[in-house]
């Protein structure tokens, strides 16, 4: 063969590498930057349900301390008439 048709056929042979070869990088850059953002998506969202039942258990708690309050005063007052009652019952 003359040199002129050998480098038609390793120019015909490269051009599909390159291609090839960019289609292979161009594909896992992509499946890598998807997997990334899966990675970060599912880290906020953790963070997002950590942060939200913190937030739900300090709102019960602070609902919960004036009820504990009440429960309190009701015990304190409550104490000597249980006491007056034992007494007037024996």
């Amino acid at each position: 063969m003359t040199d002129w048709i050998k480098r038609i056929r390793r120019r015909s042979l490269t051009l599909p590498v390159i291609v090839l070869l960019l289609g292979l990088g161009l594909g896992l850059s992509i499946a890598g930057a998807i997997w990334h953002q899966h990675t970060i998506d599912a880290d906020i969202q953790g963070e997002f349900e950590r942060s939200s039942a913190r937030v739900a258990a300090e709102i019960a708690q602070r609902f919960n301390r004036p009820l504990q309050g009440l429960n309190g005063a009701k015990g304190l007052y409550a104490a000597p008439y249980l006491a007056f009652v034992r007494r007037k019952s024996v």
